[in-house]
């Protein structure tokens, strides 16, 4: 994978895509979570969302590379 790609003439880095499908995966895990009412077991919902994204980022990141 290049460490940079252009988009438009400007040069982006290679983990935007990573970044765009962990967004893409944590939207899906958000509207599962919420649907089911699972959030009310979490202490505080934005820091749980905010750490399962990291944690998923990080583990396309490390398989991929």
């Amino acid at each position: 994978m290049p460490r940079e790609l252009s988009i438009g003439g400007a040069l982006v880095p290679g983990m935007l895509v990573w970044f765009v499908l962990a967004m893409a995966l944590m939207l899906v895990f958000d509207w599962l979570v919420g649907r089911y009412g699972l959030y009310r077991y979490v202490w505080h919902p934005a820091l749980f969302r905010v750490a399962v994204f990291v944690c998923v980022f990080g583990g396309i990141a490390l398989l991929t590379f």
